[in-house]
This record gives C-alpha cells, structure tokens and sequence, in this order.
C-alpha cells in the first residue's frame, strides 16, 4: 500500500530535522507541504521556528511565525516560546517583547520559559530596567520564576552597575529556593 503523506509524517519529519540541525530540510519541508495541500499545524511550525532559531537564524523563524498566522494556525505557549527564544538567542530584545506582547494581546499563557526566554534578552541588550519589571510583572501573574529567570534578571543588573538590584535578586531567589522546600 502507498505511504500518505499527511501533516502528521511531515511534522515528525521537520521534529525529526530540528534536532539534527537540518534548518535548511525544515524550510524545505515547509514548502512541500504547501505544494502538497497538507496544511502544517502548530506542531509543524512550532518544530521550524525551534529549529531556525537554534541555527540563530531568527528572521526567517520570524517568517515562518507570520506564515502560521496567515494560515489562521493557533500560536500556542510553545510557539510562542520558541520565537522568543530565537529572538533571545541572538540578543534581539526588542523583538522578544514585541512578541511577549503579542502573546498577551492574544491570550496566549505564558509560563516560566516564556519569561525566562524574555528576561535572558533583555539581559543581552542590556536592559536591566525591562528585565526586573518583567520578573516582577511575572510574580504578580503567579509565575513561578526558574533559576534560568533570576541569573538572567542579575546579569542584567549586574551589566546596569546596579549592585543593589543584584543583591535584592539574590535575596529572592533564596527566598524562592527556601519556600520551594517548605
């Protein structure tokens, strides 16, 4: 019988591309599956934007997050999560917020990764004022912040020259850690 190539085989396909580092099989991909009429869901997408922004390649993971909403596909938290992480890994800061915000404006729930993801940008631009109003605006919505949230807040801090702020962060996080165990 003949294999049917449906979303389903092309997202393991693309998943399967992301984790060797294939980025340029994941556009590939992508594409033949737009000329094949199978319509790639948010797991399709989700795997290339993950994969482009591995590779560092965060327009085009910035692309294919503008082709999934022009194909009224659903962006999820992991979508989401993976666009501000290519943006984060290449320390575009303004774009992970513009993309934080979006997700705010879309009801999209964010999570620790979210925020971490966030706030590590925004430690790679320097801009130590945005990451501590970003941990504090996470506490308030009742995320936990991980540890990856609380180093990132302090670099940021710290490339500020604003030792108080590190210390205040520090005192958090043990607090954090302390209550974790309680």
């Amino acid at each position: 019988s003949k294999a049917e190539l449906d979303t389903i085989t092309f997202s393991a396909t693309i998943s399967a591309c992301e984790k060797g580092s294939e980025w340029t099989n994941v556009l590939e991909l992508l594409n033949v599956m737009a000329r094949s009429r199978v319509q790639p869901d948010a797991i399709s997408f989700s795997a290339a934007i993950s994969a482009l922004g591995k590779v560092g390649e965060w327009e085009r993971a910035l692309d294919v997050l503008l082709w999934m909403t022009q194909s009224r596909v659903h962006c999820d938290t992991i979508t989401s999560n993976a666009a501000i992480s290519a943006c984060e890994k290449v320390g575009e800061w303004g774009k992970a917020l513009v993309l934080l915000c979006a997700m705010a404006q879309n009801k999209v729930e964010m999570d620790a990764i979210t925020s971490s993801a966030s706030i590590s940008a925004l430690e790679m631009g320097g801009q130590w004022q945005h990451a501590l109003g970003l941990l504090a605006v996470m506490q308030q919505a009742n995320i936990v912040p991980n540890v990856v949230s609380y180093i990132a807040a302090t670099g940021a801090s710290e490339k500020g020259a604003q030792w108080r702020q590190v210390l205040g962060l520090l005192m958090s996080m043990q607090d954090a850690l302390w209550n974790m165990f309680l």
